[in-house]
């Protein structure tokens, strides 16, 4: 393997783990606001 072959996949595995960061980031978030406002509606809710 040359140093450009080795340079690809460093980028490949560099790009790979930042999707997954950036997904998993994004799901937390929305996961986070979902429970938030299941939360608020709750509470408005009258408890039966």
């Amino acid at each position: 393997m040359g140093t450009g072959a080795q340079v690809v996949v460093a980028a490949v595995a560099v790009l790979v783990v930042g999707t997954r960061l950036a997904v998993a980031l994004c799901q937390a978030r929305t996961d986070a606001r979902i429970a938030a406002r299941r939360a608020r509606e709750d509470r408005r809710l009258p408890a039966r």
